[in-house]
């Protein structure tokens, strides 16, 4: 790891904060790339700053020469991914390793719009992008596909159940495999910081991240009851309520997000449990229970 300095978009949120103090304990050189300095100061961590933004290539292309490794994350807005790898794969000569935090069941063949559409199409023109550079062989990228994230509890989940002691939602009886951010960063921290010969075999891969174990919403409600000490219970709206019900909280595009997902999770895990082993496989460690998440995280919806 000696010599490699990582580049971190999207350093503020809920996976970024999660990769910067990781990254920072493992000892890499990190640089945050964010547009407010003051959100990563707060944070008390040994990083460089570059402000800038995403939408600004320019900003970026400042920013990036010097690095070895780059971490990409757009949230809801995958266009121009891969115009920033074309701007790292020119202006930081030794970059040898993409890593793009991507979405489950990304393909650029699903649905037009939905958020593994186009995480899918990004990841394509990723690809291609570096293939056009003829840096096939030099700059590895890697996609993680997480599933739903435990910490949207606290985001979306924690108003209606302080109001109400309800969930609300519009993914019926799916058994959603849900993973907690931390975890997400693990991965990413240990992709971003293995060795020349674990690189190799990172290339091209695109490996999906669930928690140990995929619950119903029903289930997860008897979870949230144990560990607050109420009876909190699950509410189906169905889609255009669940969409009104986010916007006092949320961005528009990002209640639109989220209740899109909804869908594509009740289409395909209705009556079918999925999760995969892939964060215990790569970290050596087995990622957080909704056990352990809601514990840590008690407080937050009291």
């Amino acid at each position: 790891m000696a010599g490699n300095r990582i580049f971190v978009t999207g350093a503020t949120g809920q996976v970024g904060q999660h990769l910067l103090k990781i990254l920072c304990h493992k000892g890499a050189q990190v640089t945050a790339f964010v547009r407010n300095p003051g959100k990563v100061e707060a944070l008390g961590l040994p990083v460089k700053v570059a402000v800038g933004d995403m939408n600004d290539i320019q900003s970026f292309e400042n920013a990036i020469p010097g690095h070895t490794h780059l971490f990409i994350l757009s949230a809801w807005d995958t266009s121009r991914e891969a115009a920033l790898v074309s701007a790292a794969i020119k202006a930081a000569p030794a970059l040898v390793h993409v890593v793009k935090l991507s979405a489950l069941g990304a393909s650029a063949s699903g649905e037009p719009g939905t958020v593994a559409a186009l995480h899918g199409k990004a990841e394509l023109e990723i690809a291609e992008t570096v293939k056009a550079h003829g840096k096939e062989s030099t700059v590895a990228v890697t996609y993680l596909r997480p599933h739903d994230f435990m910490d949207n509890i606290l985001l979306l989940d924690a108003p209606s159940i302080k109001a109400d002691s309800t969930i609300r939602g519009n993914y019926s009886d799916s058994a959603i495999g849900s993973i907690s951010a931390w975890d997400v960063a693990n991965v990413a921290a240990t992709v971003l910081t293995s060795n020349e010969e674990e690189r190799v075999r990172y290339a091209g891969l695109g490996f999906t991240l669930t928690g140990p174990q995929a619950v119903t919403s029903a289930e997860k409600c008897a979870l949230v009851s144990k560990v607050i000490g109420k009876e909190v219970k699950y509410v189906d709206v169905g889609d255009a309520a669940l969409y009104q019900a986010l916007l006092p909280h949320v961005v528009p595009s990002i209640a639109y997000g989220v209740m899109q997902i909804g869908q594509a999770f009740r289409l395909a895990f209705t009556n079918h449990r999925f999760t995969t082993g892939t964060v215990e496989i790569i970290t050596a460690r087995k990622p957080k229970s909704w056990e352990e998440f809601l514990g840590e995280n008690r407080a937050a919806l009291l």
